[in-house]
């Protein structure tokens, strides 16, 4: 069982989309995560001082649907007042830098996880899930299918399963590349920076639509030394990518 060390995330290409279209996608995310894990059917949705519980219901999608735009309607509604100018939003509205939503998963009381996304801007939209609770402990394969269907759903042009520590994050800014490789990571076929498909040291799992380049199926966090291991040999893959490929440099 791995440390929380890691945060699942993947970019989407920009789109405006109306309140209810953001209902409906959080609603069939939702329901699409919780088949690696039931407590993404019981967000806590966040917004400044205010939390409010929802359970998402399979059976009856529309009912977690029409809750959303409620909650997304009267939380936002003094910003949409103040910087759109809209003084009755209802759930097809809409604009062009879309909204910031933060959901909390919790368990016995206690946050595990949490969602921070932004969906419905015409620039850009993503979607990640990153730890709170550093005590709770999860495996490769949980991280790996919660990835896995982050992308069957938005078909992303990239995501990846990342570390998220100083420890890390001190080696690899210095190579000025981006996106960081990750425990797993994904591209599309589509993604505008041809990732070879030779790199010694990791696997690869190819789709239709992209591949998967999986550091290790290993728990690397077992040990300082483990995680150092593996944490140099992304900082290895990411500078031979660079070499090879102009296209990573930021």
């Amino acid at each position: 069982m791995a440390k929380s060390i890691f945060d699942i995330g993947c970019v989407l290409e920009g789109k405006q989309l109306k309140i209810s279209e953001i209902s409906t996608t959080l609603t069939e995310i939702l329901i699409q995560l919780s088949k690696v894990d039931s407590a993404f059917l019981n967000p806590t949705y966040v917004k400044g001082n205010n939390r409010k519980k929802l359970h998402i219901q399979p059976t009856n999608k529309s009912m977690s649907i029409e809750y959303f735009n409620q909650l997304i309607i009267q939380s936002f509604k003094e910003d949409i007042l103040n910087n759109d100018g809209e003084p009755i939003p209802t759930k097809e509205y809409s604009r062009p830098y879309g909204f910031l939503l933060l959901l909390e998963f919790h368990f016995e009381d206690k946050q595990q996880f949490a969602v921070f996304t932004r969906l419905g801007s015409k620039e850009y939209q993503d979607f990640k899930i990153f730890s709170v609770n550093k005590t709770i402990e999860h495996n490769f394969d949980w991280y790996g299918s919660l990835l896995k269907n982050l992308v069957e759903y938005f078909s992303p042009s990239q995501g990846a399963v990342t570390i998220n520590l100083p420890a890390f994050n001190d080696k690899f800014k210095p190579l000025e590349v981006w996106p960081p490789l990750g425990w797993i990571t994904y591209f599309s076929n589509d993604y505008g920076v041809q990732i070879p498909d030779d790199l010694k040291g990791i696997e690869y799992e190819f789709t239709d639509k992209g591949k998967y380049l999986i550091l290790t199926r290993e728990d690397f966090t077992i040990s300082k030394e483990a995680f150092e291991e593996q944490r140099d040999k992304l900082i290895m893959l990411m500078s031979e990518i660079k070499r090879r490929v102009a296209e990573y440099s930021k």
